[in-house]
């Protein structure tokens, strides 16, 4: 549900903001995964990262689509970057924690999930 939440935020972001550079993508990347296309948006979130490394929407939702997609490794690396990005928003910084934990929990990485979860 928390994921669900972040996700509409950023859609509505993303459509409000397109003048910045990969929300194009971000937005239907967003498309994608409310489609059930989760490759798709996978792929989608990573170009515009690689059009605006600093895009917080693109890869807060990117780490949330590999979890899903269970590449843990890989979603716990974008949640990393995510809260790298976030130490001003505690509330953020709580969901990002708790959505990095259960990814890893899914990846059977007990020992880094207790620690996100901390």
């Amino acid at each position: 549900m928390k994921q669900f939440i972040l996700i509409i935020l950023f859609t509505i972001i993303g459509s409000v903001a397109f003048a910045q550079k990969g929300n194009k993508d971000v937005y239907y990347g967003n498309k994608s995964y409310r489609e059930g296309d989760l490759k798709t948006a996978v792929k989608l979130y990573q170009k515009a990262l690689d059009v605006e490394p600093e895009n917080k929407a693109a890869r807060i939702n990117l780490a949330i689509a590999q979890s899903k997609l269970l590449a843990t490794e890989a979603s716990a690396e974008n949640f990393d970057k995510a809260l790298a990005g976030n130490k001003n928003n505690p509330a953020l910084e709580a969901k990002l924690n708790y959505d990095k934990g259960t990814a890893l929990a899914k990846g059977k990485k007990y020992e880094p999930a207790i620690d996100a979860f901390k």
